[in-house]
């Protein structure tokens, strides 16, 4: 997780920083520290902000896990929406 917050952070963690979504600074940080290949990588989550970050961290495949489609209000290409974590398991190998 991100300690930082702009609004709503304390002391030195009131500000936008590269770690908090829709930043991919914390999916970059992993991608370097365990070697991760981001383009083989799958990304599940349940906000916009999400998959922002994942399509700035390179990730390959990005799963929006929600009742309906990303707000047009926020432009984002090539994620799958998904109702529910068991359909996710076709896009895993093995």
């Amino acid at each position: 997780y991100s300690p930082y917050h702009p609004v709503h952070g304390v002391g030195k963690y009131k500000k936008d920083h590269y770690s908090r979504k829709p930043h991919p600074g914390m999916l970059l940080q992993a991608i370097d520290d365990f070697n991760i290949r981001a383009d083989c990588s799958i990304l599940i989550g349940d906000k916009a902000t999400d998959i922002q970050a994942a399509v700035a961290a390179g990730i390959g495949t990005k799963l929006y896990l929600g009742e309906s489609d990303i707000s047009q209000d926020v432009c984002i290409d090539h994620y799958t929406r998904i109702s529910s974590l068991s359909e996710a398991k076709v896009f895993f190998n093995g």
